[in-house]
């Protein structure tokens, strides 16, 4: 991607972003108009004023849009709740940048902490919600979008099992690692004011992407249905035959911004009772 628009920060790169690929996207114009013999039906005075335009447009949008989403944000439209793991000095950081930067639309619920005493600065940013033992609870129950773990990259342990409580849920997780973990993590990088963050997991597309992939989604699924749908009663056929019982079931899953959705399957075990202590199926399964 030569370009990508940044709504939330307009600086000198993201200028000079924008004017490079303005450049190349003017050459290659020129490239097929001269390939197509057509660039002497426009004057040297229509194309250059066209060169110039077009990218002060271009800034001038982006600039608009970059201060109307700030004011908005600021004014608590489109702002996403976050919660901070650990109570170091990063985490403090962190936390300065996104209680002084509302523009960035992100508004702090609290601090989740890793050990029983912490610096009292913290009380400045936000409460203390709990402690690490209780952070499903706490994720869950404070509808929270994005967590940020401010963990030293030594407790290798602590955030292995940071991740693995987190791994099934739809938070976005960034770690805000110290300079060691800048050098050999890979990611995708955000800056939050002067603090650096790297996303491991973001959640869905949001925007004009969330519309692109839902239109996307429904066109591909619509046309995967239309010629699927000889093969899948052929399914559901030989699955009612093969044993008593339905051809599909469903089970509770968690889709976009953690709401439940019911997901149908084509059965593919034998019937039975409910439990609530649940077995995973091993090879040479009676049930399967």
């Amino acid at each position: 991607t030569l370009y990508r628009a940044n709504f939330v920060q307009f600086g000198e790169q993201q200028i000079q972003s924008l004017l490079f690929t303005w450049c190349l996207t003017l050459a290659g114009l020129l490239l097929m108009g001269y390939a197509f013999k057509s660039t002497h039906e426009l004057s040297r005075i229509t194309l250059g004023i066209y060169a110039v335009i077009v990218p002060v447009l271009l800034l001038a949008s982006r600039l608009f849009s970059w201060r109307f989403i700030q004011a908005m944000r600021a004014r608590g439209y489109g702002v996403r709740d976050a919660l901070i793991i650990g109570t170091d000095n990063n985490a403090l950081a962190l936390a300065h940048s996104i209680t002084t930067s509302p523009w960035i639309g992100i508004k702090l619920k609290g601090f989740v902490t890793l050990v029983d005493t912490y610096d009292n600065a913290v009380d400045s940013y936000g409460s203390v919600l709990g402690q690490l033992d209780a952070l499903n609870e706490l994720v869950s129950g404070n509808d929270v979008d994005i967590v940020y773990v401010s963990v030293p990259t030594a407790e290798r342990e602590q955030l292995e099992a940071i991740l693995r409580v987190l791994g099934n849920s739809t938070v976005s997780i960034f770690l805000v690692p110290d300079l060691y973990t800048a050098d050999i993590m890979q990611g995708t990088w955000v800056t939050l004011g002067n603090v650096p963050a790297v996303c491991v997991i973001d959640e869905h597309s949001r925007g004009a992407n969330a519309m692109v992939k839902r239109v996307e989604d429904l066109c591909i699924a619509a046309l995967a249905l239309l010629l699927l749908s000889v093969p899948m009663l052929a399914i559901a056929a030989a699955v009612r035959l093969s044993s008593p019982g339905p051809a599909l079931y469903k089970q509770l899953r968690y889709g976009a911004s953690g709401k439940p959705i019911m997901v149908w399957k084509f059965r593919t075990m034998s019937v039975m009772e409910s439990t609530e202590e649940f077995v995973q199926a091993t090879r040479d399964d009676a049930r399967v």
